[in-house]
């Protein structure tokens, strides 16, 4: 019976720490199923996710995302840009070489 109940309290704390953020996971592609994303997107999107709401420190910039997904700075702009559009990624303010961007996070308090 010890046993038992040590594998129940691994399972909760589990559950308290991991449950969440899978359910967020799991919310977020449910939410945005119907947007196509190319495979850099959904890489630089996943790591948003693992990463927290204060995850990325100064947010996810050009530079970021060229040196994570080892494509061009066109191509990043391209990517980066299609995502704001899509509503998944915010700009940050700023412009030029500063500029930045944050994943859009209603989805997971349910606001969207």
């Amino acid at each position: 019976m010890i046993h038992k109940t040590v594998h129940l309290k691994c399972a909760a704390k589990w559950s308290k720490e991991m449950g969440p953020p899978l359910l967020d996971k799991a919310k977020f592609w449910h939410v945005h199923s119907e947007k196509a994303l190319n495979e850099r997107q959904r890489k630089v999107i996943t790591r948003f996710m693992e990463a927290g709401p204060d995850g990325f420190e100064g947010g996810m910039t050009n530079r970021k995302y060229k040196n994570l997904t080892k494509v061009s700075r066109e191509t990043a702009k391209r990517d980066l840009t299609d995502l704001v559009n899509k509503g998944i990624l915010k700009r940050n303010p700023g412009s030029g070489r500063g500029a930045s961007y944050d994943l859009v996070w209603q989805w997971a308090t349910g606001n969207q």
